[in-house]
C-alpha cells in the first residue's frame, strides 16, 4: 500500500495475500496505464495497484481464504506435486468444464494424481456445452483450456461460498457437496466488444475433515447455451 497513487511513493504498509475486508476510500484514479484504488488497512489509508485486489462478495473463515490463494497459485504454478497434498483423500479431485456439475465429470484420486498429470493420453472430461461434442483432452489441453485460461490470481470479483457470475448454468455444488465451500475467482469481461459474454471464473470447492479443508474440485465456468 503506497502513500500516493504511484510507486515510486513511499510504502505505509505490506498487505498479505489473502487479507480479506479492505475497506476502498474514495474513487480510483488512472496514473499512465495503472489503475489506483484508495483503501484502508489497519488505520492507514493509502493507494494499492488494481490489479492486485479484488470486489469481495461473502465472507469465509481467514484460514481458508488464505488456504485457497496458496491452491490457487500452486494451480498457476502448475506445482502439482504439492497440491495432490491438498486432494480430498476420500472423495478425491473432480474435474468440470461447466459450473453444472455432472455425473461424467472426471474424478482424480490423491494417490494417481502426480501420475495423471503428466500422462499425455486425452481423456475425456465430458461434453462441450451447445454442440454435445465429447471433450476428449490431454490433461495439458484441459489445463489450457478448461483451468488455467486466465491468471485468476488476479481476479476482478472473488465469491466466498457466494456465486458471483451471471451465466444460465445453475450451482448444484451444494448438492452434490453436502457442507462444502466453493470459492469463485471471477472476471466479469474479458474484451469489452463482447458486452461481458466472455466472463470466465474458476470455483475451488472444499470440504472440512477434522479441522482440516481438503479440495474437492475444480470448476470452470463461461457464457454457455
Amino acid at each position: 500500500m503506497y502513500a500516493e497513487p504511484e510507486p515510486s511513493s513511499s510504502i505505509l504498509e505490506r498487505i498479505p495475500a489473502g487479507t480479506m475486508g479492505i475497506q476502498g476510500t474514495g474513487k480510483p484514479e488512472n496514473s499512465g496505464d495503472t489503475t489506483w484504488v484508495p483503501v484502508a488497512y489497519r488505520g492507514l489509508e493509502g493507494w494499492v495497484h488494481e490489479e492486485f485486489i479484488a470486489v469481495q462478495q461473502g465472507s469465509i473463515p481467514l484460514s481458508l481464504n488464505r488456504l485457497s490463494n496458496r491452491i490457487l497459485y500452486l494451480i498457476k504454478d502448475k506445482r502439482f506435486q504439492e497440491l495432490s497434498a491438498f486432494i480430498h483423500p476420500r472423495d478425491c479431485l473432480r474435474f468440470s468444464p461447466y459450473p453444472y456439475l455432472k455425473p461424467e465429470n472426471l474424478v482424480v484420486c490423491p494417490q494417481e494424481f502426480n501420475d495423471f498429470v503428466t500422462d499425455t493420453t486425452q481423456h475425456r472430461w465430458g461434453q462441450f456445452d451447445g454442440s454435445g461434442k465429447p471433450i476428449d483432452l490431454t490433461f495439458e489441453a484441459y489445463y489450457r483450456q478448461f483451468i488455467y485460461d486466465q491468471d485468476y490470481t488476479k481476479a476482478k470479483t472473488v465469491g466466498f461460498n457466494q456465486e458471483v457470475s451471471s451465466g444460465n448454468s445453475p450451482n448444484n455444488i451444494p448438492e452434490i457437496y453436502p457442507g462444502a465451500v466453493f470459492i469463485e475467482y471471477h472476471f466479469p469481461e474479458i474484451d469489452p466488444q463482447y458486452g461481458g459474454l466472455d466472463w470466465r471464473s474458476l470455483r475451488l470447492v472444499f470440504k472440512e475433515i477434522e479441522g482440516k479443508w481438503y479440495l474437492l474440485a475444480v470448476v470452470h465456468g463461461e457464457w454457455t447455451i
